[in-house]
């Protein structure tokens, strides 16, 4: 972490242009806000860091409590099909999987082997990576015939746009490359995760707590505007169940245990090799256990 380079902010922002290789602006200009209206339910993953293979494991034993996807998801696609996966930094990828689990591509657990998640423990740098999870992600489901599920806004991926100070959602990818690019970008932590070329475009998480420390203000600040201004913080390790009427139903995971211990803030980092991953997994499908009738209940609230 102490190589990380800070990003140019405030008035000097305003002369980066995005490289042209990493210019997100095609997928977010197919992403159809209108589509939405038509998803009575969502799933919204949060930035989770180094523990996403926790994340993974909880997803994939909550998969195991329920035995059959009906229910949580009902009995065919067609109830499935009303569901939209959010994700945002390493909750981007979980969501993806999640999805996928649930429409009978492989399930958590193959991903995070196969999908070459806990070697995020051991690469560095990161970034092509994470790019390389997100093309084998797509490939993946194309090989299996169910490419429209990437083509549609139902799994959606958030990414900071800096230079226009705003949100930017991604959910429509025309092949493997733009779905890696995704992935990477809404990991973008320039000088950590990414070479610097991914500029204005950042970690989506970056842009969720500009927003709440703006009141949903999308104007670039002055650096002097920048200087008294507060940035929450932002809540990670959160997986939201959104119905059809905005009710947001959430599971905090922050205050869960790594077996016997707290979560601390060093947990967050992808550091001790494939074994800490597999570690943090077996992790998750405990806590998911110790938690299991407070989720349970969360889950048929969201349902209703």
């Amino acid at each position: 972490m102490d190589n990380i380079q800070l990003l140019p902010i405030g008035d000097n922002l305003r002369n980066i242009l995005p490289y042209k290789k990493y210019n997100i602006s095609e997928i977010e200009s197919r992403t159809d806000i209108r589509n939405y209206d038509r998803f009575t339910h969502r799933i919204y993953i949060s930035g989770c860091g180094g523990l996403i293979s926790f994340v993974m494991g909880v997803l994939y034993e909550i998969m195991v409590k329920v035995e059959k996807r009906e229910t949580i998801f009902g009995k065919d696609h067609k109830d499935l099909d009303n569901i939209q996966f959010i994700g945002v930094s390493g909750g981007a990828a979980a969501a993806g999987y999640l999805m996928a689990h649930m429409y009978g591509l492989h399930d958590i657990y193959w991903w995070f082997t196969h999908g070459r998640v806990n070697e995020l423990y051991e690469t560095r740098p990161l970034g092509k990576l994470i790019n390389d999870l997100g093309t084998t992600f797509y490939v993946e489901c194309e090989r299996l015939g169910n490419i429209e599920l990437l083509q549609r806004d139902q799994l959606v991926i958030i990414v900071s746009d800096m230079l226009h100070m705003k949100r930017v959602a991604l959910g429509i990818f025309k092949d493997a490359r733009e779905n890696g690019l995704a992935h990477e970008t809404t990991c973008n932590i320039p000088g950590y995760t990414s070479k610097t070329e991914l500029l204005p475009y950042m970690d989506g998480m970056v842009m969720n707590s500009w927003v709440r420390s703006n009141k949903c203000s999308r104007k670039i600040l002055s650096d002097n505007e920048q200087k008294g201004n507060k940035v929450e913080h932002v809540p990670t390790l959160i997986f939201s169940l959104i119905n059809e009427n905005n009710q947001q139903n959430v599971i905090d995971m922050s205050k869960w245990k790594l077996g016997n211990k707290d979560i601390s803030f060093e947990d967050f980092l992808p550091e001790g090799g494939k074994k800490r991953g597999d570690e943090l997994f077996r992790f998750g499908r405990q806590s998911l256990k110790d938690n299991w009738d407070i989720v349970k209940e969360v889950i048929i609230k969201w349902k209703k």
